[in-house]
C-alpha cells in the first residue's frame, strides 16, 4: 500500500469544510422537505496516487434524489441504505469518466453519508478506483446532476501524489472535460 493513500482516505472522509454540522438522517421511511436552493453544485476531492484514485463527493440531497428518480423513472429518496448506494454508484459512473491514457476506471462505492451544512442536507460518497498501471495521465469528464440544471456547476480538486501537483477543475457548460497530467515537465 502506498505510504499517502491511508492518510488521504482520512482527511477525503473526514470532509472539506470545519464547520459541518452532522445531523442524523432520517428514519428509514421519513422524508425531510426539500430546502429550495439558488444554486446548483457538487464538490468533489480527488486524491491520486500511484494506481489508485479516492473520490469524495457531496451535492444537495434534494438535487441527487431528482437526478435519481429521472435516472430511474421512480420515486427516490437517498437514504444510507445499499439500495440507495447501488443506485448512486451506477448513476456516478455514467456522469463521470476517469480515464488513465486508455483505460477507463469505473468507481467502487466506499461509504456515503448525510451531512447538513447552514441548513442545506447534503450528501456525501466517496468512492475509489483503480488503475491497472501507475496513473500519470487523467482525463475527467464530471456531468452529474448536469441533464436536470442548466446552472448546474461541478468542483473538482485532484491532488497527485507524491508530486503533489494540484488541480482546481470547474465542470461547467462549454467547460465539462479536462486533462492533466502528473508527468515531471
Amino acid at each position: 500500500m502506498y505510504s499517502w493513500i491511508g492518510p488521504l482516505l482520512l482527511l477525503l472522509a473526514l470532509g472539506d469544510t470545519p464547520a459541518t454540522t452532522l445531523e442524523p438522517a432520517p428514519k428509514a421511511g421519513e422524508h425531510t422537505a426539500a430546502i429550495p436552493h439558488d444554486f446548483h453544485v457538487s464538490f468533489a476531492r480527488m486524491a491520486i496516487e500511484g494506481t489508485m484514485a479516492v473520490v469524495r463527493i457531496r451535492m444537495f440531497k434534494d438535487d441527487l434524489n431528482q437526478a435519481l428518480t429521472f435516472r430511474e423513472e421512480r420515486d427516490i429518496f437517498v437514504d444510507a441504505s445499499p439500495v440507495s448506494d447501488s443506485l448512486f454508484q451506477a448513476y456516478f459512473n455514467e456522469m463521470v469518466v476517469l480515464r488513465s491514457d486508455d483505460e477507463i476506471m469505473a468507481g467502487s462505492l466506499v461509504g456515503s453519508g448525510e451531512e447538513v451544512v447552514g441548513n442545506e442536507p447534503m450528501w456525501w460518497y466517496l468512492l475509489e478506483f483503480r488503475a491497472s498501471e501507475t496513473i500519470e495521465n487523467l482525463f475527467v469528464s464530471q456531468r452529474l446532476l448536469s441533464e436536470l440544471f442548466e446552472d448546474q456547476k461541478n468542483i473538482v480538486q485532484v491532488q497527485h501524489f507524491p508530486s503533489e501537483k494540484t488541480y482546481s477543475l470547474y465542470c461547467a457548460e462549454d467547460a465539462w472535460e479536462y486533462t492533466m497530467s502528473f508527468l515531471n515537465d
